[in-house]
């Protein structure tokens, strides 16, 4: 079959597993992996539930927040772009989590705000406009 005559592959579907693997591991780790490991973390770190609290309201608000700029990016520079900057900033938030938190205010910051925003930018408005472009 000549090239020109032979159909395209179409990618919605890859699109569609890529985006629902990225929002599982984005979401699922900070979320249920931090619920998982509160109890030695709080023993570790002396956190007490009311700060643990406050982390995981932060981080939804960061989460929240963090919309308009997703917005912008995704008109910028799309979605790829987008969703691999909140990737990357849940990743050096992990990192920070692991190496430097060592007090309720760092991990309120790093927790709340850091992962927050890597999650606004790399889950939610990413992956449904990504669905919507397919």
């Amino acid at each position: 079959m000549p090239e020109s005559s032979r159909p395209q592959r179409f990618y919605g579907w890859t699109v569609a597993v890529t985006l629902w693997f990225t929002y599982l591991l984005a979401v699922g780790l900070p979320f249920y992996g931090a619920s998982v490991i509160n109890t030695a973390m709080s023993r570790d770190l002396q956190l007490d539930k009311t700060t643990i609290g406050i982390g995981f309201s932060i981080i939804s608000l960061a989460w929240g927040f963090s919309g308009p700029l997703a917005a912008l990016m995704l008109n910028r520079i799309g979605v790829r772009y987008t969703v691999t900057i909140g990737a990357l900033i849940i990743a050096a938030g992990a990192l920070s989590m692991a190496l430097f938190v060592n007090n309720a205010r760092i991990f309120v910051a790093v927790f709340g705000v850091v992962i927050g925003v890597g999650l606004g930018l790399g889950t939610n408005l990413p992956t449904q406009t990504g669905i919507t472009l397919w």
